[in-house]
This record gives C-alpha cells, sequence and structure tokens, in this order.
C-alpha cells in the first residue's frame, strides 16, 4: 500500500500539496526506474522545483513536475551534485483505473486520490497533443512549459495509448498506433541534439525517420530551456534491424547460406543507401548549426591525439585484466596488448598521410551512434519492391554531453559504427551457437582471421561469422558510395586511399573503445573488439605499409 498524505485542499486544489507530497515518496520510487542515469550513487534528496497543471478532468488532474534530485558522491569524491528530471504525474480519484502503481495516496476532505506516473495514462497523451495542435503555454510556479508545433498530422483525440517498456533513459509511448510521444527524462539545459536533428531533418523532407510532428521544452524565468519531450509519427515496422540481420547471420555461421542471398545483399546496400541519404539531407539543411565545414589538417590531429590516447588506455586495460581470464582468452589478449607500440605507429603513419591530402571530405552533423539498432525495419515494401528501413534516435552516444554530440563530424563516424555493428551481429550469432553447446568456435575469432585472409569457408561458426561480416560491410559501403558519389559537395573522400585511411581510422577508434567496454561489461565478448583491433592494423598495414 503506498503512504497516505492528508490534505485539507478540495480534489480541484490539490496540486499545491504535491510540492510535499511528491518529495517525500520520490526517493524510494526513483530507485527502481529504469530512466535515473546515475545508479551507482544513492540519493540524498528529491526537491519538486516546478509544477503546472497541463489537463483538467472531473475525476483526473494531469501535472508536468521537474524535479531536482541530488546524489551523494561516493569513493572519497566530495559533496553532492543533483540533476533535473522531467516527472509528468496525473492524480486520479480512487476507483479511477490508471495504469502502474500509485506513488502515494492523498486523503482530503470528503476524497481520496491516487498520484501515479502520467506516461501510462491517456489523459497524458490527449493532453499533450492538445498542447502542440494548439501551441499552448503553461505558466508554471517558477517558469514556462512552451508546446510547439511542426507540422500537421497531430491528431485531435489520443484513444488508447500505450507505454513501452523503459529500456532506455527515455520514456516512449504509443498512441492510437499513429503517434509516438518520446519524454526526456533527465533534463540537459540546451539543445537536445535528437529534437535538433529530427525537427529539422523533417522539415528537410528527410523520409527515412519517423516524421516529428511537435516537441515540448520548459523555460526557466532565466530563459534557460530545457527539451522535455518530442512527438512523432508512428512508423508500422517489424522491429530493429539488428533481429533481421542476426536471423540471416545465424544461419549463416550454421552453415545455411540464405535462401535469398541476393536479398540478403540488397537489404544491406540499402541501409548503406539510407545512410548516404541522411548525410546528403543534413548537409543541406540551411541553417548555421548544419552547415558542412571543411575536414582539415587540425582535424587529423586531433583524430591522431584521441586515437594514440585511446589505444594507451585499451591496452593498460587488457594488460589488467588478464588474470581474470581463462588462457585461450589470455593468449589472445597478449597478442593484442603487446602491440601497442607497433599500433600506435600505425596511427601516425596514417595520421600523416591524410594530413597531407587536400581532400578530406567536410564536417556535418551526423547519426553520432549509427548501428543496427538505430535502423527500424518497415512493415511494407520500398516502391522499388525491396525492403526498407527508417533511422531513429538522433541523440548521439548518450554518455557524452550534450554539447560534444552536437558538433560536427566525418560522416564516416557513422559509416564505421555500422561496420562494427555488422561484426557484433555476426559474432553474436556464433557465440549463440557455442553456447547451445551443439559447437565450438575453433581457436575463436583469431583463427576466424587467418582463414578468410587465405579465402576458405570453414565450417567454425567464428570464422563464417567474420567473412558474413566482411560481405555486409561491403554491400553496405556499396549502396553508401552509390548514393554519396552523386552529391556534388564532396561530403567524404574522393581518393579511394584517403577515403579508406580515414574510415580505417574511425574504425579503430570505435573498436579501441568497445574493448574498454567489454572487458567492464561483457567480459567474455571481448573477442570481437579484440577482432577488430587487429583488423584495423591489418588494414592500415596494406594503405601505409607494415610498422
Amino acid at each position: 500500500m503506498p503512504d497516505v498524505y492528508v490534505t485539507e485542499r478540495d480534489f480541484g486544489d490539490v496540486v499545491a500539496d504535491l510540492y510535499i507530497v511528491v518529495a517525500s515518496v520520490a526517493p524510494e520510487w526513483l530507485g527502481g526506474v529504469r530512466w535515473l542515469q546515475r545508479k551507482d550513487v544513492p540519493i540524498s534528496e528529491v526537491k519538486v522545483r516546478d509544477l503546472a497543471t497541463l489537463a483538467r478532468e472531473d475525476v483526473m488532474l494531469c501535472v508536468l513536475a521537474v524535479l531536482e534530485v541530488g546524489f551523494r558522491l561516493q569513493d572519497g569524491a566530495a559533496g553532492e551534485c543533483s540533476d533535473l528530471y522531467n516527472v509528468p504525474l496525473v492524480v486520479a480519484l480512487e476507483g479511477v483505473q490508471v495504469e502502474g502503481e500509485p506513488l502515494v495516496r492523498i486523503k482530503g476532505p470528503g476524497y481520496q486520490a491516487l498520484v501515479h506516473d502520467a506516461t501510462a495514462t491517456s489523459m497524458f497523451a490527449r493532453a499533450v497533443l492538445g498542447g502542440v495542435r494548439s501551441e499552448t503555454l503553461v505558466p508554471a510556479g517558477e517558469g514556462m512549459f512552451e508546446f510547439r508545433s511542426v507540422g500537421a498530422g497531430v491528431p485531435g483525440v489520443a484513444r488508447v495509448a500505450t507505454k513501452l517498456p523503459d529500456t532506455s533513459t527515455n520514456t516512449l509511448m504509443t498512441v492510437d498506433s499513429a503517434q509516438v510521444i518520446k519524454v526526456y527524462r533527465r533534463m540537459v539545459r540546451g539543445t537536445s541534439p535528437d529534437l535538433e536533428m529530427s525537427v529539422s531533418l523533417t522539415r528537410a523532407g528527410f523520409r527515412h525517420m519517423p516524421a516529428a510532428t511537435g516537441y515540448a521544452v520548459y523555460r526557466t524565468r532565466e530563459g534557460a530551456s530545457f527539451p522535455i519531450l518530442l512527438v512523432q509519427q508512428f512508423v508500422p515496422n517489424q522491429g530493429e534491424a539488428w533481429r533481421t540481420f542476426l536471423a540471416d547471420a545465424s544461419a549463416f555461421v550454421r552453415g545455411r547460406e540464405a535462401k535469398r542471398a541476393g536479398c540478403e545483399e540488397g537489404r544491406k546496400a540499402r541501409l548503406g543507401e539510407i545512410t548516404a541519404e541522411l548525410h546528403c539531407a543534413s548537409a543541406g539543411i540551411d541553417d548555421d548549426a548544419f552547415r558542412p565545414e571543411g575536414f582539415g589538417p587540425g582535424d587529423v590531429f586531433a583524430l591522431e591525439q584521441g586515437l594514440v590516447a585511446s589505444v594507451g588506455e585499451s591496452m593498460e586495460a587488457l594488460r589488467r585484466a588478464q588474470e581474470r581470464y581463462e588462457p585461450p582468452y589470455v593468449q589472445r589478449i597478449r597478442d593484442v596488448a603487446g602491440r601497442g607500440k607497433d599500433l600506435i605507429a600505425l596511427v601516425r603513419r596514417a595520421c600523416r598521410g591524410l594530413a597531407s591530402s587536400r581532400d578530406l571530405g567536410k564536417r556535418i552533423r551526423i547519426h553520432g551512434d549509427l548501428h543496427l539498432g538505430q535502423f527500424l525495419r518497415m512493415a511494407g515494401e520500398a516502391g522499388g519492391g525491396g525492403e526498407d528501413f527508417v533511422m531513429i534516435d538522433f541523440e548521439g552516444e548518450p554518455l557524452r554531453p550534450a554539447e560534444e554530440r552536437r558538433r560536427r563530424a566525418s560522416p564516416l563516424r557513422d559509416v564505421a559504427g555500422m561496420q562494427r555493428s555488422f561484426d557484433y551481429v555476426a559474432y553474436s550469432a556464433a557465440f549463440a551457437l557455442r553456447k547451445e553447446g551443439a559447437v565450438e568456435c575453433g581457436s575463436g575469432v583469431g583463427r576466424a582471421m587467418a582463414s578468410c585472409r587465405a579465402g576458405e569457408i570453414s565450417d567454425d561458426p567464428c570464422e563464417r561469422a567474420r567473412l558474413w561480416s566482411r560481405r555486409a560491410g561491403r554491400a553496405f559501403l556499396t549502396g553508401y558510395l552509390r548514393k554519396m558519389r552523386c552529391d556534388a559537395r564532396g561530403l567524404v573522400p574522393g581518393d579511394d586511399r584517403d577515403f579508406g585511411l580515414l574510415l580505417t581510422c574511425f574504425k579503430l577508434e570505435k573498436a579501441l573503445y568497445e574493448v574498454r567496454y567489454e572487458l567492464g561489461n561483457r567480459p567474455t565478448w571481448v573477442e570481437i573488439p579484440l577482432a577488430g583491433v587487429l583488423d584495423c592494423m591489418e588494414e592500415l598495414g596494406g594503405l601505409v605499409g607494415p610498422p
């Protein structure tokens, strides 16, 4: 049973009590939600910074709340830190059916009411869509909630709202299979990369994404702005592209060639085409935050410095991790950890070659965290008779500061992310087969590399996984370049060698990060980025000569 708070206020005025009510129950509730970003430190205090009534009905109130969540730092760090969170609420008279467990019960004169998270309710969906449609301004105690429309297409009625399972730092709701409301939970001052990209690309006519129809921000009296939600059209789909390609890779690593091999190659090429269309659309947006800039020697120097530092961090992390692994893993870890100096030499030679180039393409606004999980497979077929995809989630890497995620970058960073994603889906299929106990992966990823170089098609799942990944990556690049080479702005290097050098440097950057990530989160998966690092060494050596 939830706690009971007693008030003398009538139901219509009870919102004023939420400053006290929510602050008292929020710490326990917040400790169990998926979207709270600081789960490694305890909550010290919760304050309700602002409240506003978004909508009223006879038996329900919909309230927008800004919570300041304080955290007690640990591990010798002094003091505390705090974040702002966007927590929409509904207050419903007892007996009204509301999804989810209530936070607290309020007992007033002649009534009892329950306070719930609003993001599972049709009332909240109706209020949001109505606010966007009419571009409503909702005054709050310390600021203003501003709703804005991007274009037509916002329906007037929300009959069925469904909250999707929390799997990220945001909350998603589908409304009547027509709209999606993305609630940004942690409130970050300034411009949201996801909101900015979604709105700008919608206005630019980029069609391979759920079109933005509206959004809302919270603005303080001092003028600080915090994005709080984005509304987009719902796109009927068959799930993430990851699942589609995992099925394809699984069939291949089990020794069963796909019956529609041509179709599978077409799917991968289509992802490449869509990625190129994104980059061309982004580069064409008439806005100071989007206009392309040259990728020059200063950018190459920054890339080199970052790679050298990342090599050092990753090699040290590998050396420290050896004692946690069984002998077969230890040998592969030592193989990579012992090649740090050679890798740095290759990086420096590659970057010297890039710095002397007159054409390394442009820096533009890119997706920033592109992988197979960021594509949804469409429910229908494309105009040309093949399957199509849409791209989602333009937030960039969520652990980076928002301003860093808004910086322009080479389009090849997105391409590198996709190349690495094909590796991951392929080895996921091989590891699943190994986990079944039906087959061993030979000598692991290292042996797979040797077999693929020899042109063999082995029965070993890891070897077949690597071959599948190489083919997938080539098909993606074929589709990407087919579109990108038609763009006259020169967004990517025109010279094949420069293109290969820059792309491989970005793949190496990604693989080195993955090494550190897997060591800390999925130790048995470290084989995948280790192979990626060795692949990149081989590719760089082929372009600039051995170290």
